[in-house]
């Protein structure tokens, strides 16, 4: 449960349809997910073979009240189409901090934490 409430905490569900699940998805964090814009025909063909070679489907992949085996669609770390990574949710807001330096091009060999 401490790593559903860090996942749910650090997620920007992006879609209506998944937003008001609370339990399953957090929407005031900086990694957007959503569904992707783009759905390829075949993959539409290759859930309906699932289907018929009686795989069950799933809707939501987070919802771990429900079995979570099955076919369907993933959602995506993107915002307005385009991949969210790290440097773009998590460092250029935190790279503000004073005690934040970051080096590029460099191998760490030990990471000191004061707490």
């Amino acid at each position: 449960e401490a790593m559903l409430a860090s996942f749910l905490a650090v997620e920007a569900q992006r879609d209506a349809a998944f937003r008001t699940d609370a339990l399953h998805h957090g929407s005031g964090g900086a990694v957007p997910a959503e569904t992707p814009r783009y759905a390829n025909p075949l993959s539409e063909r290759f859930l309906e073979a699932a289907a018929q070679a009686g795989h069950p489907s799933n809707a939501d992949f987070n919802d771990w009240s429900r079995p979570q085996a099955g076919v369907g669609r993933f959602q995506l770390t993107t915002r307005r189409g385009r991949r969210a990574h790290s440097a773009a949710t998590h460092l250029r807001r935190a790279a503000r901090r004073p005690n934040l330096h970051v080096r590029c091009g460099c191998a760490a060999t030990r990471l000191l934490l004061e707490a």
